[in-house]
Parts: structure tokens; C-alpha cells; sequence
């Protein structure tokens, strides 16, 4: 919502011309009108103003240049040029070039900032005599220097309204002092520079609108279908005020339409810098003095389950609920009126506050988070894959795929519910429990007597329920194969039921109509093909039968040779109908490529800068611990192979050596026995004889076979 910290507006030579409703020559009368509000310093002024009267029929067009929160963020389309220094110097007579500096403090992490606003105006002061040309410097503050009001006669009563006169009365937050020594700075230093420099504050209650800031948890819990946190009791009230009413462009008004514009002036800030003002602290807050209850449930209410939850501060912050920054302005109890803001005049665009205008803050806040929901529409016979598309589609989008079947007992369940399944007596029931009864008495005696289905009229009523319900209105939904023909689809999304509480001249519900209708078409033999193709155990799952299918692809070609087929419905009402061949077309794969094409990226929930961090922490954690998985299986398949290899190994070994002794014996079989007896026999029994010989054994045979033997061993 706010991507610069600081904007400052130079003014160039090029005029632009608008009308307002008032001429500051009339500023006797203006001062009557607030007298009550300004304080005694603020008085002497008065008379000074006069002398720049503001020429409401002659303005000029402003540049705009500012300076970044992060030097890495991107440059916003309207900034004419982007302040990077950081010396004080420097920044100071790039400053004295232009003619309207705003500072936005209003956030407690902007210290830096605070600083360097003082210190900006502390140095126009010290140059107040090189300043050729009337400046406005304007500091937006926070709301949070006023969270708490000294006892005082006037402020005692609970519900008092607080204005700009009770600002000495404030007391600011621990962690906003810095802001109430710049608000007072600039307050006590107005005399200082009257003719030359017009300072003032500006206080705004808490911001809402244009993709929401401090209610943006509550905005987006609701979007996603959950029951909303609500603080303590919910019954302090909460200074509000839309961001465009706070800050908005000025509008250009050509001279030729000067008489039809009513006011070019379209902010309390824009009114500022074009009217000056006499007062110089200014509440810049909405009529609405809405209470967090309030808002909370109409929160809810509109966007999403309409339940609320209690919850306590110690609750919210041990289950990480609320940020304790963002309980603190939550839990603000401050009944505020502008008198300085009700005497401007310009085209308000939330002047009743948040629960007033809540249509259109979810409608800001649906365009700003992108969070469009996706409507879609799938047509065909039976058979032909429309549920298998749908859930494809379903998953990416993550949005709510509608099967009759599904339809129709959720619609029951919930009548169930409502009459709490108990037999009660009609006076102890409500009128809204009598209803769902008296309902759910007639769908059962429909099912008895049409055979366990039901009639068209009660299956729309369901599918309308659940087209209206939050999730179907939040992220959006694919309609599987109904409505199935023109009547069907006329009742449902143009009958009297749909169109109760919208314009009388409103031919269709737009909140629950599809915005593409994907018509599938293939011949009936195709279809009987690719139906006795199913496994047995989708054919059990689904309680299908041939004759079953044949009777329902009957049906669906009679209701297609109608005078108006539901094809044609669409078209006269202009939603776009895509029309696909399934026989012919080149697999799911490219089918549902061109439907993603059609629809265009997933409208997601556009998620917080911290939630970002967290999901690709998430993601980053998620991919180590698979790198992990993998490295540790990579690593056990290669211990496996290295085992395998040495168990291949020893095995090779003990094959050659095997091999090499059954080669020795082949060698020696081969050998002639001459040969043989003259290599292995002959030398050791001639050794043997000579060595008996030697001794003159008594027994030359035994000493012989002693002698070969020993031999022997000791080869071995």
C-alpha cells in the first residue's frame, strides 16, 4: 500500500484547471466555522494566511519525486525522479526546489524517518530567508500517539468524541514518542516560518482499502473460508479511514469541462495542499466510528463463514493469531470526529467507514490481492472425461469442483443440520429450522416417489446455495456436466430465486454464472468404446452399467436436439463457449494446455512478503531434506555395488585358481607314461636306492618307502 517513505510534489509550468465548491477569500467565515478547534498559537495565523489566498480557478499540475523504504524496490510509475542521498545537505537543497514535501511516519519502523523530517524542517528554517517560493510540509503521524487521553473534564466520558482540540490531552504508545516529539515540534515551530512555510500534521485512523494493511489477516482468514479471531469483546471502536480518502491524485479537469466538474480536489491530503487549511493538526479519520466486533463480522458476513470466535490477547499471541504491533491498533478504543476534515469539501470514497462500504472494500481487495475466482463450466455426454478434466483443473487452481452427487448431499447434510436430525415440536423450532424441515419432508417424499432422484427444481436450489457459499464466491468452482440443458440452466442462473435483491432489468446472476463454458463433444461409438475400455474397478466404484450408459447417452443427445440447447443458452448471453473434440484431440495433456491457456495463471492468494520467506524457506527445506534422501540412497546403492564387485572379485580369484589346478591335472593326464614315470617316479626312488645304499639298510624296501614318504611331507 505504500511503496515510498517519502513523496514530495514538485511544481512545474504546465496548468490544469478545476472548480471547487469554496474560495479560501471566504476564510472570515471559515474561521468561525472551526474556531473551536484551534488553539491559540494556531489563531494568530489566521490573519497571515490571507495573504496567499488560493486561486481555486487556476491550479498547477504536480511532479512527483520521493525517496525509497528499500533502495532495492521497485520505482512506482508515477515518480518523476527517486531521491537516493543520505546526506542532509544534499537533501536538504534538493528539497528547497519543491513546493509540497510529505512525509509518511506513520509506521513505527520508520525511526529513520521521523529523524529525518525533523531534520528537514529544522533546515528549512535555518534557509527560511533563500526561500523564494510558499512551501507546504506536511508530516503524516500515526494514530498510535493518541491511544491514550489524560483525565480531563471534557475527555472523561467514555464515549466523548475526541477532535483536534483534545490533542494536548493525548498520550502516545512506548514505541510512537519519537512521533509525538515530531508532532509537537512542528507545532510549537509554526510561527517560526508562517509566510513562507505552511507545516501540518496529519493523523489518520487506522487505513483500509486498496488490498487492505492493518485487517489484512482478517481479510484474507475470511477469503479462505475460516471463522474470524475477534479480539476481547469487540466493543472498542476503532478510528478508520480509507487509504484513497487519505491520499488520492488530483484530478485533471480540461478547461472545456470545467463546468461539468464539481470538484477536482479528492483527498484530505490534496485538500490540504490546494486549500491550506488554517488548522494545522488535522484528524484525518471517516464517520464510520465502527467497533472491532463491527467490522469483524461484517468482515465475515460478506467474505466469508460468518462465524466469529473470541478470542483473548494472551490467546492470540501464544497461538500467534494477531502480531502484537497488530493488536495494539486493533484494541484501540477511540471515538473520533474531524471537525477540520468535515469542513472540506471533496468527493469522499468511504465516508461512512469500513462496515458501510464493505462491498466495495472486498471488491478493492479482490482486485488488489488478485484474487479473482475462477468460474468455469464443463459440458458434455457421458463418458466423454469431463469429472477426469475437472479435477485436473480443480488441483491447479485449488477451487471447488461441483458433481451433482456431491452437490445434492452436501445440500441435505446441511438441512440435517439445520433441524438437528431431532424431532421437535413446530413451536419450539424457529421459522428458519420449520423451513429446512418442512424441506427436507418434501426432498425425502421426492426420492420415494421418483425412485431415490430428484426433481430439477429442489438439485437447483442446492447448486445455487452452493454457488452463493463464500468458497464457491472466493476461489471459484467448475460446474461437472450441469445444468444439462436450457431450462435447467435459466432457472438456475436467471430464475427469481437468483435474481432477488438484484436490478430489475439484471438478466443473469453474474456472481454465479460461469465465465467460460468448455463443451466437450465425441461420437457415440467413441463413447461405448471408451466405456467397456474401464477397468472392472471403476465399473464397481462407479455402479455403472452398459445399459446404465447407453440410457444416459440417450438422454443427453435428446436434450441436445432441443429447439435451444444449452450451447445455445450460453451464446446469447455472450459467455465464451470452447468447444473440444476429445475423439480427436492429441491426449489430456494438450487439452487441458489450452484450457490453463484460456483461464490463464491461477488467480492464488497474492501471499505477504513474510508468508513468501516462510513457503520458500519451506520449499528450500523441503529440497534439502530430498537432496539428502537422495545422496544417502546414492549412497547405499554404491556401497552395494561395492560389495558386489568385491564379492565378484574373490569370486574370479577363486575360479582362476580352480581353473589353473584342473589345467595342471589335464597337463599331467596328457603326458605319455614314460614321460611321466621318468619326471615324477625315477628321481626320487633312484635318490631313495642311493641313499640306502649309502647306509646298507637291513631292510632296503621299508627304508625306501620311509624315505619316499618323509620326502613327500616335506614337499608339502
Amino acid at each position: 500500500m505504500r511503496p515510498t517513505g517519502l513523496f514530495v510534489y514538485s511544481q512545474k509550468l504546465s496548468e490544469w484547471t478545476y472548480c471547487a465548491n469554496g474560495n479560501e477569500a471566504e476564510d472570515d467565515e471559515e474561521e468561525n466555522n472551526v474556531s473551536n478547534v484551534v488553539d491559540d498559537e494556531e489563531e494568530e495565523e489566521e490573519e497571515d494566511e490571507k495573504y496567499t489566498s488560493f486561486n481555486t480557478q487556476k491550479a498547477k499540475m504536480y511532479q512527483i519525486v520521493g525517496s525509497l523504504i528499500n533502495y532495492d524496490s521497485d520505482v512506482p510509475e508515477f515518480a518523476e525522479d527517486i531521491i537516493m542521498s543520505q546526506n542532509k545537505q544534499v537533501l536538504v537543497n534538493y528539497l528547497m526546489d519543491c513546493d509540497v514535501i510529505i512525509y509518511n511516519v506513520s509506521d513505527n519502523e520508520n525511526y529513520a524517518m521521523v529523524s529525518e523530517a525533523g531534520m528537514v524542517l529544522k533546515g528549512f528554517y535555518e534557509k527560511l530567508n533563500l526561500i523564494s517560493s510558499r512551501k507546504t510540509f506536511i508530516v503524516i503521524s500515526s494514530i498510535m500517539t493518541w491511544i491514550n487521553i489524560k483525565s480531563a473534564k471534557s475527555v472523561s466520558h467514555p464515549q466523548m468524541h475526541l477532535g483536534e482540540r483534545h490533542r494536548h490531552n493525548r498520550r502516545p504508545h512506548a514505541k510512537y514518542c519519537k512521533h509525538l516529539d515530531l508532532e509537537n515540534f512542528i507545532m510549537a515551530s509554526i510561527k517560526l516560518g508562517r509566510k513562507k512555510l505552511s507545516c501540518y500534521v496529519v493523523v489518520p485512523g487506522l487505513f483500509y482499502g486498496a488490498g487492505e494493511n492493518v485487517f489484512y489477516s482478517l481479510f484474507k482468514a475470511a477469503w479462505l473460508g475460516e471463522d474470524l479471531p475477534l479480539l476481547e469483546d469487540g466493543t472498542n471502536i476503532i478510528p478508520t479511514i480509507h487509504i484513497k480518502d487519505l491520499v488520492s491524485k488530483l484530478r485533471n479537469c480540461n478547461r472545456e469541462s470545467l463546468d461539468k466538474c464539481k470538484c477536482a480536489v479528492c483527498s484530505i491530503i490534496s485538500n490540504t495542499i490546494e486549500l491550506k487549511p488554517p488548522v494545522r493538526y488535522i484528524l484525518a479519520v471517516d464517520n464510520g466510528n465502527n467497533s472491532l466486533g463491527q467490522i469483524t463480522q461484517k468482515i465475515s458476513t460478506m467474505l466469508g463463514t460468518g462465524q466469529i470466535r473470541m478470542v483473548s490477547k494472551t490467546e492470540a499471541l501464544e497461538n500467534n493469531i494477531f502480531q502484537a504491533e497488530l493488536m495494539q491498533n486493533l484494541l484501540l478504543n477511540l471515538r473520533m470526529d474531524s471537525t477540520v476534515v468535515t469542513n472540506m469539501s471533496f468527493n469522499w470514497c468511504s465516508e461512512g467507514g469500513l462496515v458501510k462500504n464493505i462491498t466495495k472494500v472486498i471488491n478493492e481487495f479482490r482486485e488488489c490481492r488478485g484474487v479473482k475466482p475462477v468460474k468455469l463450466c464443463i459440458l458434455g455426454p457421458p463418458g466423454v472425461g469431463k469429472s477426469t478434466l475437472a479435477e485436473k483443473i480443480c488441483s491447479i487452481y485449488t477451487i471447488n469442483h461441483l458433481k451433482i452427487e456431491d452437490v445434492i448431499c452436501d445440500g441435505i447434510s446441511k438441512l440435517e443440520q439445520q433441524v438437528n436430525i431431532v424431532e421437535k415440536p413446530a413451536e419450539d423450532v424457529d421459522k428458519d429450522k420449520l423451513m429446512a424441515m418442512t424441506m427436507l419432508n418434501e426432498i425425502k417424499k421426492n426420492k420415494a416417489i421418483n425412485e431415490g432422484h430428484l426433481d430439477d427444481c429442489h438439485v437447483i436450489d442446492f447448486y445455487r446455495g452452493k454457488l452463493l457459499s463464500s468458497p464457491c464466491q472466493n476461489q471459484g468452482f467448475v460446474l461437472d456436466g450441469f445444468p444439462k440443458s436450457a431450462a435447467q440452466a435459466t432457472e438456475l442462473f436467471a430464475g427469481k430465486a437468483s435474481l432477488k435483491g438484484l436490478p430489475h432489468n439484471t438478466k443473469y446472476n453474474s456472481n454465479i454464472m460461469p465465465e467460460l463454458v468448455i463443451n466437450l463433444e465425441a461420437p457415440d461409438t467413441f463413447l461405448t468404446e471408451r466405456f467397456r475400455n474401464l477397468s472392472e474397478v471403476k465399473l464397481d466404484a462407479g455402479n455403472l452399467a452398459e445399459e446404465s450408459f447407453t440410457r444416459r447417452l440417450t438422454d443427453f443427445r435428446a436434450c441436445n436436439v432441443a429447439e435451444e440447447t444449452i450451447v445455445d443458452y450460453f451464446n446469447e448471453l455472450e459467455v465464451y463457449v470452447r468447444g473440444f473434440d476429445a475423439a480427436n484431440e492429441a491426449g489430456w495433456t494438450s487439452m487441458l494446455r489450452k484450457i490453463l491457456k484460456l483461464l490463464g495463471k491461477p488467480h492464488t492468494y497474492d501471499v505477504s512478503d513474510k508468508e513468501k520467506a516462510a513457503a520458500q524457506q519451506l520449499e528450500e527445506e523441503e529440497k534439502r531434506a530430498e537432496e539428502e534422501a537422495l545422496q544417502k540412497e546414492r549412497e547405499r546403492k554404491e556401497a552395494e555395488q561395492k560389495k558386489l564387485e568385491e564379492e565378484k572379485l574373490e569370486w574370479m580369484h577363486s575360479l582362476q585358481f580352480a581353473r589353473s589346478e584342473a589345467e595342471e591335472l589335464m597337463q599331467a593326464r596328457r603326458l605319455p607314461l614314460r614321460h611321466y614315470l621318468m619326471q615324477y617316479v625315477i628321481p626320487p626312488v633312484i635318490e631313495g636306492l642311493v641313499e640306502c645304499s649309502k647306509i646298507k639298510a637291513d631292510d632296503p624296501v621299508d627304508y625306501l618307502a620311509e624315505y619316499l614318504l618323509r620326502r613327500y611331507q616335506d614337499e608339502d
